[in-house]
């Protein structure tokens, strides 16, 4: 797997995203995006021209304020229409319903909360190769 991925990062708790970070630096990672909430998280696909991040992955907590990880994965389909940017949705929920919304709004994978390092590199893997088979 490539560590050169640009990974946006949308977590609102602060420890908990400077445990993914801390996780995804271990794992080789090392261009990565942090946002507070999905509201900032959409900010970065709208920035002037010449400005936009190409992001290969985007991990976001389900459950944030302004913007949640549904409604930042609603708007990030809808900019990239081929969906050609793999999403991992982090979430404490593994209960049907949170699967089948995640599933509805086109998250191509979860990550439940809390996780091992191993599950992180496992899904991001998982992630990139599910979206290399829609191409």
């Amino acid at each position: 797997m490539s560590t050169s991925l640009n990974i946006l990062l949308a977590e609102d708790d602060t420890e908990t995203r400077n445990n993914i970070v801390s996780d995804l630096k271990e794992l080789g990672f090392n261009s990565i995006i942090e946002a507070e909430d999905g509201l900032q998280a959409l900010g970065f696909f709208y920035s002037p021209p010449g400005d936009i991040i190409k992001f290969d992955i985007v991990i976001s907590d389900m459950i944030m304020p302004n913007v949640s990880g549904l409604e930042l994965i609603s708007s990030i389909r809808s900019i990239d229409a081929e969906k050609t940017i793999p999403f991992l949705m982090l979430t404490s929920k593994s209960d049907k319903n949170t699967i089948v919304q995640c599933v509805k709004a086109g998250v191509t994978s979860y990550l439940l909360k809390p996780w091992s390092k191993q599950s992180l590199s496992e899904k991001i893997v998982f992630c990139i190769s599910k979206i290399k088979d829609y191409k």
